[in-house]
Order: C-alpha cells, then sequence, then structure tokens
C-alpha cells in the first residue's frame, strides 16, 4: 500500500517482537496539528501511522521501533504495551473537539493497513484493540463511532451483537468468534458517551466483556490526549510489604542505613509482563530532592537488555532473617514464624552512561572495602593498564530512582514480654536476637 514517509523522533528501541495493534483517535482538531505534535521532540508521544480522513497513511516511526503512543496499559496480562504494539493514530477530533463518523475512504486505509500489518507479524484477533480497551480509566479513543463490527468483517479482531437481555451469556457465533457478555455495571472510565462502547476488557475466564450503557451526562474527558512521559508508569498500588502496621518501619533515615547495611539486593521487575529478578551489589546516593540505588549488572543478566527504555522495579535488601520455634514461647498454641528485617524501594530504572558505571563501581568498592579496615582499601590503581577498561565492557549499570520507600522490622513486637524473651533465649548469639534485644525501634 500506499504510506508517506512523516519520520517522528519519538521512539526506542523495542525488547520484544510486536504482537498487539492498538487503535486510537488523534483528539486533535485537525490531521496536521496532529501528525505535527506526534514528531515535536518536546511532546514525547508517537505512533507508527496516522491515517487521515482522506484516506492517506503516514508512517512516522517504523514497526520494529517501539513508538510511544500507549502510555500506562494492560491487556491479557501484560503492562507497558509500547514495547510490543504497533499504535495508528486514524484523524478525528475527537469527543472534545466534535466527534463525528469516519469516513469511508479512512476506514477502508485503516482495513487495509491492517492487514498488511499482519502479514509481516503474529497478531491475533484477540489482541487488535483500541486505546480505550488497554486504557480504560483515562482513555475513550477510538470511541463508540468507530466501526469494529466492520473491522472484524473483514478478518481483523473481535466483535459480537449485544444480548436482548443485559448480562446474559452469549454463544459462539457463526464466525466462530469467541463471544462477549455484558457484566451490568458502567465502565470505570466514566465518559460522556451515549451509549455502550465496544470496549473489550479480558474476563476471568480468558473471555471478553462488553461495559453497561454510560448515561449522558456520566463525566467527560477534560483534555485530548498527552502521555506526560515516554516511559510507562505504573498505577499506584496498595503497599507490597507486611500488612501489620505494626511491624513498619517509617523512619526514612533508618531505611537508608538499612540499605547501606545490606547493599547486596534483589532487583524485582517485569519490563516485558514476565516477572524477571536479579541480584546485584548496590550503592545509595542521596540526591537533590530525593534518594538512588545505583547498581550493575552483567550484560547477561535478563534484565539487561530492558535497561534502554526503562523499566520500574522493586529493589528489596533483606537484613537478618531468623525461624521462630513455637516451642520457645511461654504461652501455648503458637505457630511457627519467621522474625526478619527488610528494606524495599521502588522506581523507574534507567541506565547508567560509562562515567556513572564507573563511578558506581569506585563507589561500591569504597563503601566495601571500608567494612574491612585496618585493611588497606583495595582501589582499581592495584590493577594493570588496561585491565579494568577491559573487564568493565561486562557489565551494565543502572539507577533506580527511589519513589517508594518501605521496612519492615518484625521482631516478635506482637508477643507477650515473656514470649519474646523466649526467643531471644533460643536464638542466643543469632543478629535477630541481638536486635530484638535492642527493641524494634
Amino acid at each position: 500500500m500506499n504510506v508517506i514517509e512523516a519520520p517522528s523522533p519519538n521512539w526506542d528501541a523495542r525488547t520484544a517482537p510486536p504482537d498487539t495493534l492498538i487503535l486510537h483517535y488523534t483528539g486533535m482538531p485537525t490531521g496536521q496539528e496532529a501528525i505535527d505534535w506526534l514528531r515535536n521532540p518536546e511532546s514525547k508521544v508517537s505512533s507508527h501511522y496516522v491515517v487521515e480522513e482522506d484516506g492517506r497513511v503516514f508512517r512516522l516511526v517504523p514497526e520494529e521501533r517501539r513508538a510511544w503512543h500507549a502510555g500506562v496499559s494492560f491487556w491479557k496480562g501484560q503492562r507497558a504495551l509500547n514495547g510490543t504494539s504497533i499504535g495508528i493514530e486514524i484523524v478525528n477530533p475527537g469527543h472534545e473537539w466534535g466527534y463525528r463518523p469516519f469516513p469511508e475512504a479512512q476506514i477502508a486505509s485503516v482495513i487495509a493497513l491492517v492487514a498488511d500489518i499482519r502479514t509481516r507479524w503474529t497478531i491475533d484477533d484477540g489482541r487488535i484493540v483500541g486505546h480505550s480497551d488497554v486504557a480504560p480509566d483515562r482513555k475513550d479513543d477510538p470511541g463508540e463511532l468507530f466501526p469494529w463490527k466492520r473491522l472484524a468483517e473483514a478478518g481483523h479482531g473481535l466483535w459480537a451483537e449485544a444480548p436482548a437481555a443485559p448480562g446474559a451469556p452469549i454463544g459462539e457465533g457463526g464466525n466462530g468468534r469467541r463471544g462477549l457478555r455484558l457484566p451490568g455495571r458502567p465502565h470505570p472510565a466514566r465518559l460522556c458517551l451515549p451509549a455502550v462502547r465496544p470496549v473489550r476488557r479480558p474476563d476471568g475466564d480468558g473471555r471478553a466483556r462488553l461495559p453497561a450503557p454510560l448515561a449522558a451526562g456520566d463525566g467527560r474527558r477534560h483534555r485530548r490526549r498527552r502521555d506526560p512521559r515516554a516511559a510507562d508508569r505504573a498505577p499506584p498500588a496498595r503497599r507490597l510489604m507486611h500488612p501489620a502496621r505494626l511491624f513498619h518501619v517509617e523512619d526514612a533515615g533508618r531505611l537508608v542505613a538499612q540499605l547501606g547495611a545490606q547493599p547486596f539486593v534483589t532487583i524485582c521487575a517485569a519490563p516485558d509482563g514476565r516477572p524477571r529478578v536479579a541480584h546485584a551489589p548496590a550503592v545509595v546516593r542521596r540526591l537533590d530532592g530525593g534518594l538512588a540505588v545505583d547498581f550493575h549488572l552483567s550484560r547477561g543478566n535478563a534484565l539487561s537488555p530492558f535497561l534502554a527504555t526503562g523499566f520500574r522495579a522493586v529493589a528489596v535488601s533483606l537484613g537478618p532473617e531468623a525461624y521462630v520455634s513455637p516451642d520457645w514461647y511461654e504461652s501455648p498454641d503458637q505457630v511457627p514464624t519467621w522474625n526478619y528485617v527488610s528494606v524495599e524501594a521502588e522506581g523507574p530504572v534507567a541506565i547508567l552512561d560509562e562515567a556513572g558505571l564507573i563511578a558506581q563501581v569506585d563507589a561500591l568498592s569504597a563503601q566495601e572495602e571500608a567494612r574491612l579496615l585496618p585493611k588497606r582499601p583495595w582501589t582499581r590503581a592495584k590493577m594493570s593498564p588496561g585491565v579494568f577498561e577491559k573487564m568493565v565492557r561486562g557489565i551494565v549499570g543502572a539507577r533506580l530512582t527511589v519513589e517508594r520507600l518501605e521496612g519492615i522490622s518484625k521482631l516478635s513486637q506482637n508477643k507477650a514480654e515473656a514470649d519474646r524473651l523466649g526467643v531471644i533465649a533460643a536464638l542466643g548469639d543469632h543478629p535477630v536476637a541481638r536486635l530484638m534485644e535492642n527493641g524494634p525501634e
């Protein structure tokens, strides 16, 4: 098909081949304004294609690269869909600037473009979705006027007619596609739409579902889509640590000291939707207005390829820990448990440049050598010329900018004094016993 090249600088490297197609509307007064915005380096947004109302197709980002169009997103167990999706912006003013039907020439081009993309990538029908499907709490595009049924009839995506009775299941259709159902409750996006819009959200059994109708005036979208940054950000989450407030440590100074005392951290992340774990030596740094955890990984580590595009992670520092037997308590009818001290630091992770990596390695060795005094500290000045430079090529540095810092000090605070003394006596000179003697604070 005929495609007009209009390159955008807003892209980065993919971490996996695309397996999802996300359709948007531009939500701006004109198509040219949308194209200009998607090509503006300051916007930090882009898409792979733009389809004008007259049917012209513009390519802004090659399919092999990651465009910045999905933002905070989720579909079928996968988050951060920019990395594994292709974005198509369909020119339409949207609900803010005068939402209107999509012209015939435009829809014909969209169908042809989707078909063309699927000749190069494996994209299932269930992964051809709208922006409102993958970000339902904040996006409403391409909206209720987009002809999903026609797209499905052309062989791309899913469609099911709504049943007569709200909430009734829909069986398998004649075309063999999986049926949808209405859950009988409003969609959380709470948009100002006059009727049901075909938002397909994965149900608990793997099926999709449609939202119930939304009443006119039931909320509205206040501004056009401009995602604030290229990196996908996770939505606010519940506490990840022990739920009992009694064990929580709120003193930031104490938490930083724990990180410094136990600097070999576990990095937990799911940059491509699959959980991954790495163990890394770290240095805690105080920055202007915040805190960072600098660490390095082997270039062969499973997380290393994702550092170029960045991801969110949790760094866990586990301090002293010990099993506690019920036999050590004075009180009867107790159960086994574990006492421990730990800290979690969560935030976005970005790659360090070469100078930052070398600074991290130097600071790390100085930090650890200081624990070995009165031994004379080791420095890389003791190495033969060129050896350090050669070896450092095998690692990659990273910085986790701390946005959440929480700690747990679970030291039998919930037990009677006699029970605590029994545990301390049984543990002897164990570090946990010493912490219990000094008190949880």
